[in-house]
């Protein structure tokens, strides 16, 4: 028969064994199996930093932190950080500390970015700390960004741009039409008179014609070589004044047909020019009453996201097994 206080000794010789394999293998996850360095760091924001989140160095782990504490500075809170490094691990006194993640489902660390000082911090010491750059917060602050220009830049641009539409609009029904009917108005003025203008120079040319006749006749008596000479001139400017008829009656047929097309292009493009601004104005309106709506979801996505990455972190599992949404009609 074996002896009851042997097998009592067996199993808590097994239980302490145990219990010390448990204290040591707490002590290499929680990296305390070599002695440690304090030093602090101060952030205005601590979001999903606590105690055991890592440090690293330039992305190796060194240490993790302790606890988190605030505090008052003057109006505001500001949380001091106690980070637990390797002992013989030194950080020069120009390296800073930033709260990272390296990427939307990974954890936050704090990561020492090294400086390139040959001096080293003290034990105790504050280390420059840069805050977390949150892509969340960014995206809102587009956003907010965006707002304020739809409010003072693209409203102001789209009103002074419907003010101008509205002022062409009138300058094309009113001053564009009143120009063309007086330029109508004179160009048929002119082709009422031009037949005339034309009838007069012809007179006048046949008129001077005569008058050359007469002339030659009236000077026969004089010298012959002179008055040839002056009888070619005068003909020769007769025949002038007669081309330049020719040239106004056909420069008047093309003033005419010139200006019968553009009376014809301005009544068959009025229309069109008139529609296109009426649409603008439908497009632009219509981009200005949307403008608050589309903020307005932009800032509401960001913040769903916001929350969304901050549920994953706290609780990975939720992307594998996520409980189905009460059915709040069957309470």
């Amino acid at each position: 028969m074996r002896n009851p206080k042997v097998n009592y000794f067996a199993v808590g010789s097994f239980v302490l064994l145990m219990l010390v394999g448990l204290i040591f293998s707490m002590a290499l996850l929680t990296g305390r199996t070599s002695d440690t360095t304090t030093y602090y760091a101060v952030y205005d924001n601590v979001a999903d930093v606590k105690f055991g989140t890592q440090v690293l160095y330039e992305g190796y782990p060194i240490g993790q932190v302790e606890q988190v504490t605030p505090f008052s500075e003057g109006a505001r809170v500001r949380f001091k950080t106690e980070l637990s490094v390797l002992e013989d691990w030194h950080i020069p006194d120009d390296s800073s500390a930033q709260i990272v993640s390296s990427g939307l489902l990974a954890p936050v660390t704090i990561n020492i970015q090294a400086g390139k000082s040959t001096e080293f911090y003290q034990s105790g010491g504050t280390l420059i700390s840069r805050n977390a750059t949150d892509m969340f917060a960014v995206m809102s602050s587009v956003a907010s960004r965006v707002m304020d220009l739809s409010e003072e830049g693209i409203k102001p641009l789209l009103e002074n741009m419907n003010n101008t539409v509205t002022g062409f609009s009138g300058l094309l029904e009113k001053d564009v039409s009143g120009l063309m009917k007086e330029l109508t108005a004179l160009v048929q003025g002119l082709n009422r008179d031009a037949p005339a203008i034309t009838r007069n120079l012809d007179g006048f040319a046949e008129n001077m014609n005569a008058g050359s006749q007469q002339l030659r006749q009236m000077i026969d008596a004089a010298d012959p070589e002179q008055v040839r000479v002056t009888m070619n001139n005068i003909v020769a400017t007769a025949e002038n004044f007669a081309s330049l008829s020719g040239d106004l009656k056909a420069s008047r047929e093309q003033l005419d047909l010139v200006l019968s097309n553009s009376n014809q292009l301005i009544d068959d493009n009025k229309s069109n020019v008139k529609g296109s601004l009426e649409r603008l104005y439908h497009v632009l309106d219509s981009l200005a009453s949307h403008i608050d709506s589309m903020n307005y979801n932009l800032d509401r996505t960001a913040r769903n996201m916001k929350e969304f990455s901050a549920r994953i972190r706290q609780n990975p599992s939720l992307l594998i097994s996520a409980d189905s949404p009460k059915d709040e009609a069957s309470q």
